[in-house]
């Protein structure tokens, strides 16, 4: 028998990207947990395949679509799931891309409609979806940030910047909603192998380097999303947890401005089902020993 507190029997999730990738990833896993589960995006026919799927699993599902420029559509989506189930209680925000190019010659219009998706389009699903959990007082959101939240990453500077902001917005409406009870927390992933890195990583040279700093040597799994989601669902919270969970192989670390925030992040390398998910553990950099509390400095010049 598993620990009901992390079951999510009777619970309803909302996954705008949930048609492919992380998104996807995540959907099933909140089914598996015993969710009744909406993916949503745009394109009609990946919807009704995940939301097949999830059937398949012996759970309630919906085929709408819903495109985060587009607040009207998420209204009619947030519309849809209430008429036919009565409420959402978990909302996932995994929509967005990338587009690499260097800074200088990246178009205003590109910078300008990918901010909009991966960011603007996270605060949008927020108000339209928070707004109703703030009626019922109760409500989980869950949003996609990146190692680039935190990170540089080369030539992908309108991301980064969206996913700083996705990371920021978080942390704001963690403290605004709390006393209404809803969590907001963030999954903040690394390289992790889908249809849209592959060209990066297989068989290139910014694939090997970053195998090469990556302490496990292999990038992660869209599996090793489903603990973090879970947890972050939970039906009790005891106590307040990190808003950001990192889940990377690559390198992170430890800098004085980290003594100002208000919880420990956690920075892992490797997820251990639900324990790492809820910032039990830590993880220093790799080229330490040591396992480090994720409060204070590290002692080892090298982190």
């Amino acid at each position: 028998m598993g620990y009901s507190r992390l079951e999510l029997n009777d619970k309803v999730a909302v996954v705008i990207g949930g048609s492919s990738g992380i998104g996807k990833t995540i959907a099933r896993g909140l089914a598996e947990a015993g969710a009744d589960v909406v993916p949503t995006a745009r394109r009609l026919e990946q919807v009704q395949a995940v939301a097949a799927e999830i059937e398949v699993l012996g759970r309630r599902s919906l085929r709408v679509t819903s495109d985060v420029t587009d607040r009207s559509s998420l209204e009619r989506l947030l519309r849809a799931v209430v008429e036919a189930f009565g409420r959402v209680d978990i909302l996932v925000n995994s929509a967005g891309y990338n587009q690499r190019a260097p800074t200088q010659d990246f178009p205003e219009a590109d910078w300008n409609r990918l901010i909009e998706t991966n960011l603007s389009g996270t605060l949008r699903a927020c108000q339209v979806f928070g707004r109703h959990m703030i009626e019922r007082r109760h409500g989980r959101i869950i949003n996609i940030a990146s190692m680039g939240s935190f990170l540089a990453l080369f030539e992908v500077a309108a991301y980064c910047a969206s996913k700083v902001g996705v990371a920021s917005l978080t942390k704001s409406l963690a403290v605004e909603w709390a006393r209404h009870g809803i969590c907001v927390n963030a999954i903040a992933p690394g390289y992790f192998r889908t249809a849209l890195t592959e060209k990066l990583l297989n068989g290139t040279p910014r694939g090997e380097e970053i195998l090469l700093r990556t302490p496990m040597k292999r990038y992660g799994e869209l599996e090793e999303h489903t603990s973090p989601a879970i947890s972050r669902n939970m039906r009790t919270a005891p106590k307040p947890r990190p808003p950001t969970v990192h889940c990377s192989r690559s390198i992170f670390r430890w800098t004085p401005a980290m003594k100002s925030m208000p919880t420990p992040v956690a920075t892992m390398t490797k997820i251990v089902v639900r324990e790492a998910a809820l910032g039990l553990i830590g993880f220093p950099s790799p080229s330490c020993p040591a396992q480090l509390p994720l409060d204070r400095p590290p002692t080892c010049t090298n982190c």
